[in-house]
């Protein structure tokens, strides 16, 4: 996956997320979305769709854009505004800086999950840090979140090795659709 992934050119990562966005917002009772929802998108890497392009969709229909940030070994959400600048982060990511608002768990509306791989189940394959899993273990889930695994069609497969402590997902996008996991 990963040398499928870094084949890929920037301007392929920014076309399959337009195309995601497309999906994710054509139907409006999936997301159900009101102004000042939070959601979380992540800085793409070696060969991730490249939402953070596209992030101007989310400020004009009044959201809250959230990125990660890992801080002392865990991964927290941090609200990032139209202009504020971000800095290079562990792993060579870009990250919000110091200046940026934590956003709690509970504000989290929609999150879109980074991954190597995916299942049809709503299993996920990371790159084997867990940041994503030990976050999303910390606390409750609240009702309102949902979230979403982000993948070409190539990485999304009938199934996928999991252990009890990974976190799945409710929906898988791809640029071909967007389907709850089963």
């Amino acid at each position: 996956m990963q040398a499928l992934r870094r084949d890929m050119s920037k301007e392929a990562c920014v076309e399959a997320a337009h195309d995601m966005m497309r999906h994710l917002f054509a139907d409006s009772d999936l997301l159900r979305l009101q102004p000042g929802d939070a959601v979380a998108i992540f800085s793409p890497i070696r060969g991730e769709p490249d939402f953070y392009h596209h992030r101007s969709v989310f400020f004009e229909k009044h959201l809250t854009v959230c990125l990660p940030r890992v801080e002392d070994g865990q991964m927290n959400f941090y609200a990032v505004g139209p202009d504020d600048k971000l800095v290079l982060g562990i792993f060579g990511l870009s990250e919000p800086g110091s200046d940026c608002q934590l956003v709690t768990r509970e504000k989290l509306r929609v999150v879109l999950f980074p991954g190597l791989a995916f299942s049809r189940s709503g299993g996920r394959i990371g790159y084997g840090a867990g940041y994503y899993d030990r976050y999303f273990a910390r606390e409750t889930v609240p009702d309102r979140e949902i979230r979403i695994g982000v993948a070409h069609s190539y990485q999304v497969f009938d199934s996928l090795p999991q252990d009890a402590y990974d976190i799945r997902v409710d929906y898988l996008v791809t640029p071909d659709g967007i389907w709850p996991t089963t």
